[in-house]
């Protein structure tokens, strides 16, 4: 049993608690197993410090102070379990909990390359890549692409966006691995993508339509607000997004965006070009 929350490291942390108090003026709980109530009704790291040395827990904690709320990390997820199977509300009254796992340090990412010719080898690949500073996980070939792993998010950010870079010569772009079959719809009507009726090819980058991100020359338009910048910087409240094509009150991805509603309902018409004079169906020939 750990008694204090030091000695804890980050990368021994195995899952957290988020714990959230909603405050309510009128109500003022005690029991008479916990009787540490804050004044105000107000919970302090102290008050979490005395609950946790009360319980059996096998594993070391921490507890880190949010601006909002308390972070709970533990070494042992057993020990988490037990802390959300405890009523917290009965002790600290209404208060809101979830629970944050880390992914997995093994998690991959992967993309496709497009027409790779056979006679690249995949070894002079992974060289450029490592020249590139990408350290791939597994580079294969997959008929006509070859198919690229790594671990490290930027490393996959770095593809997609600027793709392989062969030695200086010639630059391969890069699709996502969820993003081939769509690649492959787009090309082959037959596929089961476009034979549904509702499908919109949307590009995550610009949030324009009918083509990928791969494949995009615009620049990064924000999914929340519609401005020139990432997710990752909007300054808008995820709550408040806007869209940047019929100015609704949701994200530019939203599936029932009237926007999207009308491109997936439009009937596609094919237009062919020719030299060669076509008659009309409905005036005669003029006669010389």
């Amino acid at each position: 049993m750990e008694e204090s929350s030091e000695g804890l490291e980050d990368r021994n942390v195995v899952c957290s608690l988020y714990i959230s108090q909603i405050k309510n003026p009128e109500l003022n709980i005690k029991t008479p197993e916990h009787e540490f109530m804050a004044e105000e009704q107000n919970l302090t790291t102290k008050h979490l410090q005395s609950l946790l040395n009360s319980f059996d827990l096998s594993g070391k904690w921490n507890i880190l102070k949010t601006s909002c709320g308390f972070l709970i990390s533990f070494a042992n997820e057993v020990d988490s379990d037990k802390v959300v199977r405890n009523n917290l509300s009965a002790v600290f009254g209404p208060m809101q909990i979830v629970r944050l796992r880390r992914r997995r340090p093994f998690l991959r990412q992967a993309v496709f390359l497009r027409e790779v010719p056979w006679a690249i080898q995949l070894n002079d690949l992974r060289d450029a890549l490592i020249k590139q500073g990408i350290t791939p996980a597994r580079v294969e070939r997959k008929r006509h692409h070859v198919r690229i792993e790594v671990c490290q998010p930027e490393h996959y950010e770095i593809l997609l966006r600027r793709g392989l870079n062969f030695f200086g010569v010639i630059r391969f772009q890069a699709i996502p691995d969820r993003g081939i079959r769509s690649y492959r719809s787009w090309h082959n009507p037959s596929s089961t993508l476009l034979s549904d009726p509702n499908f919109v090819l949307q590009c995550y980058k610009c949030q324009g339509f009918w083509h990928i991100a791969a494949n995009c020359r615009h620049d990064v338009r924000c999914v929340r607000c519609g401005d020139r910048h990432s997710i990752q910087f909007c300054p808008r409240p995820r709550s408040d997004p806007v869209c940047c094509h019929c100015c609704g009150p949701h994200h530019a991805a939203y599936r029932f965006c009237p926007v999207r509603l009308d491109l997936a309902n439009a009937i596609p018409v094919t237009l062919m070009l020719t030299t060669r004079r076509v008659p009309n169906r409905y005036l005669p020939y003029p006669r010389n």
